[in-house]
Protein backbone atom coordinates (compact mmCIF):
# COMPACT_ATOMS: atom_id res chain seq x y z
CA UNK A 1 0.00 0.00 0.00
CA UNK A 2 1.54 3.29 -1.10
CA UNK A 3 1.74 5.91 1.58
CA UNK A 4 0.18 9.28 0.85
CA UNK A 5 2.33 12.36 1.59
CA UNK A 6 1.15 14.53 4.43
CA UNK A 7 -0.23 18.01 3.87
CA UNK A 8 2.99 19.62 5.07
CA UNK A 9 4.99 17.44 2.65
CA UNK A 10 2.72 18.44 -0.22
CA UNK A 11 3.04 22.14 0.63
CA UNK A 12 6.81 21.77 0.93
CA UNK A 13 6.95 20.05 -2.46
CA UNK A 14 4.97 22.82 -4.13
CA UNK A 15 7.11 25.45 -2.43
CA UNK A 16 10.28 23.76 -3.64
CA UNK A 17 8.91 23.69 -7.16
CA UNK A 18 8.07 27.37 -7.07
CA UNK A 19 11.50 28.33 -5.57
CA UNK A 20 13.67 26.62 -8.10
CA UNK A 21 15.30 28.59 -10.79
CA UNK A 22 13.56 28.69 -14.16
CA UNK A 23 14.77 26.23 -16.78
CA UNK A 24 14.43 26.51 -20.52
CA UNK A 25 11.57 24.03 -20.33
CA UNK A 26 9.85 26.37 -17.89
CA UNK A 27 10.33 29.26 -20.26
CA UNK A 28 8.68 27.28 -23.02
CA UNK A 29 5.82 26.44 -20.66
CA UNK A 30 5.48 30.12 -19.87
CA UNK A 31 5.34 30.89 -23.53
CA UNK A 32 2.47 28.47 -23.90
CA UNK A 33 0.43 29.81 -20.97
CA UNK A 34 0.48 32.58 -18.42
CA UNK A 35 2.18 32.11 -15.03
CA UNK A 36 -1.17 32.64 -13.30
CA UNK A 37 -2.63 29.63 -15.13
CA UNK A 38 0.35 27.50 -14.15
CA UNK A 39 0.09 28.73 -10.57
CA UNK A 40 -3.66 28.03 -10.59
CA UNK A 41 -3.17 24.48 -11.78
CA UNK A 42 -0.46 24.00 -9.12
CA UNK A 43 -2.92 25.30 -6.52
CA UNK A 44 -5.62 22.95 -7.82
CA UNK A 45 -3.17 20.05 -7.75
CA UNK A 46 -2.20 20.98 -4.21
CA UNK A 47 -5.84 21.20 -3.18
CA UNK A 48 -6.57 17.83 -4.81
CA UNK A 49 -3.55 16.31 -3.11
CA UNK A 50 -4.58 17.80 0.26
CA UNK A 51 -8.14 16.50 -0.19
CA UNK A 52 -6.83 13.07 -1.15
CA UNK A 53 -4.55 13.06 1.88
CA UNK A 54 -7.40 14.15 4.16
CA UNK A 55 -9.64 11.44 2.72
CA UNK A 56 -6.89 8.86 3.15
CA UNK A 57 -6.32 10.03 6.73
CA UNK A 58 -10.05 9.87 7.39
CA UNK A 59 -10.19 6.31 6.04
CA UNK A 60 -7.22 5.26 8.19
CA UNK A 61 -8.81 6.81 11.30
CA UNK A 62 -12.11 5.10 10.52
CA UNK A 63 -10.35 1.77 10.01
CA UNK A 64 -8.47 2.19 13.31
CA UNK A 65 -11.68 3.18 15.09
CA UNK A 66 -13.49 0.14 13.72
CA UNK A 67 -10.58 -2.13 14.71
CA UNK A 68 -10.62 -0.66 18.23
CA UNK A 69 -14.40 -1.08 18.48
CA UNK A 70 -14.14 -4.67 17.27
CA UNK A 71 -11.39 -5.41 19.79
CA UNK A 72 -13.48 -3.76 22.52
CA UNK A 73 -16.55 -5.85 21.65
CA UNK A 74 -14.37 -8.96 21.62
CA UNK A 75 -12.92 -8.17 25.04
CA UNK A 76 -16.34 -7.34 26.48
CA UNK A 77 -17.71 -10.66 25.20
CA UNK A 78 -14.69 -12.53 26.61
CA UNK A 79 -15.19 -10.83 29.97
CA UNK A 80 -18.92 -11.65 29.87
CA UNK A 81 -18.11 -15.31 29.14
CA UNK A 82 -15.52 -15.43 31.95
CA UNK A 83 -17.90 -13.80 34.42
CA UNK A 84 -20.72 -16.14 33.44
CA UNK A 85 -18.44 -19.15 33.77
CA UNK A 86 -17.18 -17.89 37.15
CA UNK A 87 -20.73 -17.32 38.39
CA UNK A 88 -21.82 -20.78 37.19
CA UNK A 89 -18.85 -22.34 39.00
CA UNK A 90 -19.65 -20.42 42.18
CA UNK A 91 -23.30 -21.42 41.93
CA UNK A 92 -22.29 -25.07 41.52
CA UNK A 93 -19.92 -24.79 44.50
CA UNK A 94 -22.73 -23.28 46.54
CA UNK A 95 -25.08 -26.10 45.52
CA UNK A 96 -22.44 -28.70 46.43
CA UNK A 97 -21.81 -27.07 49.82
CA UNK A 98 -25.54 -26.85 50.51
CA UNK A 99 -25.96 -30.50 49.52
CA UNK A 100 -23.10 -31.53 51.83
CA UNK A 101 -24.65 -29.51 54.67
CA UNK A 102 -28.04 -31.13 54.09
CA UNK A 103 -26.46 -34.59 54.10
CA UNK A 104 -24.62 -33.74 57.33
CA UNK A 105 -27.84 -32.34 58.80
CA UNK A 106 -29.67 -35.55 57.86
CA UNK A 107 -27.01 -37.67 59.57
CA UNK A 108 -27.12 -35.45 62.67
CA UNK A 109 -30.92 -35.60 62.80
CA UNK A 110 -30.80 -39.42 62.63
CA UNK A 111 -28.25 -39.40 65.42
CA UNK A 112 -30.44 -37.06 67.44
CA UNK A 113 -33.47 -39.31 66.94
CA UNK A 114 -31.45 -42.35 68.04
CA UNK A 115 -30.21 -40.51 71.14
CA UNK A 116 -33.75 -39.35 71.97
CA UNK A 117 -34.96 -42.95 71.67
CA UNK A 118 -32.20 -44.10 74.02
CA UNK A 119 -33.02 -41.30 76.45
CA UNK A 120 -36.70 -42.27 76.47
CA UNK A 121 -35.77 -45.92 77.05
CA UNK A 122 -33.43 -44.95 79.90
CA UNK A 123 -36.11 -42.72 81.44
CA UNK A 124 -38.55 -45.66 81.36
CA UNK A 125 -35.94 -47.87 83.05
CA UNK A 126 -35.36 -45.20 85.70
CA UNK A 127 -39.13 -44.72 86.12
CA UNK A 128 -39.70 -48.45 86.54
CA UNK A 129 -36.83 -48.69 89.03
CA UNK A 130 -38.21 -45.66 90.90
CA UNK A 131 -41.70 -47.15 91.20
CA UNK A 132 -40.29 -50.54 92.21
CA UNK A 133 -38.11 -48.91 94.87
CA UNK A 134 -41.02 -46.72 95.95
CA UNK A 135 -43.18 -49.79 96.43
CA UNK A 136 -40.41 -51.44 98.50
CA UNK A 137 -39.98 -48.31 100.63
CA UNK A 138 -43.74 -48.14 101.17
CA UNK A 139 -43.82 -51.79 102.31
CA UNK A 140 -40.85 -51.18 104.62
CA UNK A 141 -42.46 -48.09 106.20
CA UNK A 142 -45.75 -49.90 106.66
CA UNK A 143 -43.94 -52.79 108.36
CA UNK A 144 -42.12 -50.47 110.74
CA UNK A 145 -45.29 -48.58 111.51
CA UNK A 146 -47.00 -51.85 112.39
CA UNK A 147 -44.08 -52.80 114.60
CA UNK A 148 -44.32 -49.48 116.40
CA UNK A 149 -47.99 -49.35 116.64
Amino acid sequence: MARQPTTSQAVAATTKVSRRSPTPADNSAEDEGSPEESQGSDDQDTIKLAKAMMESSKKRREAKRKAIELEHRKRVEEARVKITKFMDNEKQKSINVRKAHLERLGILMQRKALLETKIVANIRVVETAYFDFSDEVTVIWKGRLEDLG
